[in-house]
């Protein structure tokens, strides 16, 4: 499906202007002024607001396991969220859970007498 954004104001990473944007089948293929639209393509008038690419939030805290609980928002809800705010893709910081109950994974005396054996 083609779709011309017309007359909006786009955010680049490195320039602000006023133009329109086709995309066909999810892809920009030109950005221009007074682009005319074709035969079946969706004209969106985007005068007074911005278009810009989504944004990426790199440190989520999506069902993050804290102290024997989960954080709030699930995966299904946070990403709704995040959509509605314009973000696109997130991440989160991987979570390394401990098998040990507390322990060291490696205790110091296992690590003193490894010196003392080399």
């Amino acid at each position: 499906m083609s779709i011309i954004i017309k007359g909006g104001t786009l955010v680049t990473e490195s320039d602000i202007f006023t133009a329109d944007l086709a995309m066909d089948k999810g892809t920009i293929v030109a950005i221009g002024s007074n682009l005319t639209p074709q035969p079946g393509t969706e004209a969106i008038d985007a005068r007074g607001k911005y278009v810009m690419p989504g944004g990426i939030d790199s440190h989520v805290h999506l069902q993050l396991p804290f102290c024997g609980t989960i954080s709030a928002d699930d995966f299904e809800n946070g990403t709704k969220a995040a959509a509605c705010g314009g973000v696109t893709t997130v991440t989160r910081p991987v979570t390394v859970l401990s098998t040990t109950k507390r322990r060291p994974v490696i205790s110091p005396t296992s690590l003193t007498s490894r010196r003392r054996s080399t």
